[in-house]
């Protein structure tokens, strides 16, 4: 009885070493980094502005005046990404602060996003987004600023495209 219970407790430790290692075996821990390129105005859902509206490329002056400084600068993403579950997280570094991202949730890509931004760039950025892409390629990135202003149809918009 006792060598059967440990010909079952080695077969258990050995199944369980296996289910472990293929877990393991699909977790992908990588860096990218990407240069944000392009500040724009959007409207609020997100289309362009159009070359006739006067009052959005107005808006897209205010935005290069608080904004344009930050342009050429570098973003980097430490993340972890398990394969086969799709569930991934990644430490964003931005200006030397670390923020924490989460998975956004969107399939077909992995897409993290901020739950929460960390004291002072709370009060300027809204919202990060980093997309790889499932080769862990082709990275992406944009912020979104706060409202800098009272208008509500336009924003600001930081990107690496």
């Amino acid at each position: 009885m006792l060598k059967e219970f440990r010909i079952f407790n080695i077969i258990f430790l050995v199944l369980s070493f296996i289910a472990m290692s293929s877990t393991y075996a699909n977790e992908v821990i990588g860096t990218s980094k990407v240069i944000y390129k392009k500040l724009d105005a959007l409207q609020l859902n997100g289309s362009n502005c159009s070359l006739s509206d006067n009052e959005c490329l107005n808006f897209k002056n205010i935005c290069n005046s608080l904004y344009g400084n930050m342009l050429q600068s570098e973003i980097i993403l430490n993340y972890k990404i398990n394969t086969q579950t799709n569930m991934h997280y990644g430490i964003l570094t931005y200006q030397n602060i670390d923020i924490p991202l989460a998975s956004a949730g969107i399939s077909g890509e992995y897409t993290f996003l901020t739950p929460s931004i960390p004291s002072p760039l709370d009060r300027t950025i809204r919202i990060i987004f980093f997309t790889l892409d499932k080769n862990f390629e082709n990275a992406y990135s944009f912020l979104h600023f706060r409202d800098s202003n009272t208008n509500q149809k336009y924003q600001c918009v930081l990107s690496s495209k």
